[in-house]
């Protein structure tokens, strides 16, 4: 299950794996709800980077499937969306990204991450973003047996640094909590300029 901000590289390295795909599920952690084809779309950059480099009959199914979002059917959408997840339960992985502000799929500290209603993925905004957001919940997330987050980039070096330290006098990210949270094992694959100092040579 990937996330939005995982490195095109992955995907690149993925297509030349010699996988068979026709078993494997792809759901993307969270998504802008934009055209499938639209530069902003994360279903548009997997099916550039693995979908189009992959043999006809070995493709991997990918929820959501944004070719069915139309733009006027958003709660249809999210129903389908949440009624085919259920349908490909369980989900065993996750490779997810952590944003410089410490957010993972689509869940901002400035938003509530906790959901009263059981549906996995529900639509959400990032603050000061007119794009609407669909989401996977915390909920569902922390309940995946394996979770590996990609780290990369000085930019990210603050909140991973703020995640190794574990500060318990500071507000934790929703990654953070993620990470402290998850009921199964957790990975941090980080490259060198996410985990030194933005200044270290």
């Amino acid at each position: 299950m990937p996330g939005g901000k995982t490195p095109i590289g992955f995907y690149k390295l993925l297509s030349t794996s010699g996988i068979n795909w026709s078993n494997v599920c792809f759901i993307l952690s969270d998504e802008r709800m934009v055209p499938w084809d639209h530069q902003y779309s994360n279903y548009f950059m997997i099916r550039e980077m693995l979908l189009e480099q992959l043999p006809a009959k070995n493709k991997p199914m990918v929820i959501p499937e944004m070719k069915d979002y139309l733009g006027d059917n958003m709660e249809e959408f999210l129903y389908k969306t949440n009624l085919t997840l259920k349908e490909n339960f369980p989900v065993r992985y996750a490779f997810l990204g952590i944003g410089s502000d410490g957010h993972t799929a689509s869940l901002f500290s400035d938003n509530d991450i906790t959901r009263k209603d059981k549906n996995n993925f529900f639509y959400t905004n990032k603050f000061n973003e007119s794009i609407q957001r669909m989401t996977l919940s915390f909920d569902f997330l922390k309940s995946i047996p394996e979770i590996s987050f990609l780290v990369s980039g000085k930019s990210k070096y603050a909140c991973l640094n703020k995640i190794i330290k574990n500060d318990q006098n500071i507000s934790k990210s929703p990654a953070h909590q993620l990470i402290e949270q998850a009921v199964g094992n957790v990975f941090i694959l980080c490259d060198y300029n996410a985990y030194f100092m933005n200044n270290h040579d």
